[in-house]
């Protein structure tokens, strides 16, 4: 892929950079799916596999390869992510780190110190999408897998309409 740049960041460690323009909604990368494992096994998985897990709904799961495993998180993402498809959120200047919210879409119990440094910063980032802030849920809606709109189906009906 020599449209994706991973290079060292700071204190992030590393990260993934656009090396072309991406228009909103275009295709970034497709993930490779072929390690995949179920929610079982990731009781025998050392914590950083975990940290490099992707989660595709009903028990399924992949390990991420390169480059994926270098997109960072931030509170002010300028791509998505729905089973394994990295899109744009929004045209992708090149040059410009690819990020994704890692709350979009994820339902465990995790939580880290943010580092995004945005304007939009929440200073942690937690796995409860239904925890993040009610705006930011709605903003969120549209960029929801859909094993999470099944799952949560109820919890973002109400949210649509308050």
């Amino acid at each position: 892929m020599n449209y994706l740049l991973i290079k060292k960041i700071g204190r992030k460690g590393r990260g993934v950079f656009a090396q072309k323009p991406f228009k909103k909604d275009e295709v970034i990368l497709r993930m490779d799916k072929s390690d995949a494992f179920t929610d079982k096994d990731m009781e025998s998985m050392s914590q950083y596999a975990l940290s490099h897990a992707y989660t595709l709904g009903g028990g399924k799961n992949f390990r991420m390869k390169l480059p994926e495993k270098y997109i960072n998180h931030s509170c002010n993402p300028n791509a998505f992510d729905r089973q394994g498809v990295v899109r744009a959120m929004r045209n992708i200047k090149k040059g410009d780190e690819i990020t994704y919210d890692y709350s979009i879409s994820s339902d465990d119990t995790w939580w880290m110190k943010c580092r995004c440094n945005s304007s939009k910063c929440r200073k942690t980032v937690s796995g409860r999408f239904v925890k993040l802030p009610k705006d930011v849920q709605k903003k969120y809606l549209p960029y929801l897998e859909g094993w999470y709109k099944k799952k949560f189906r109820k919890h973002l009906e109400a949210l649509k309409w308050k």
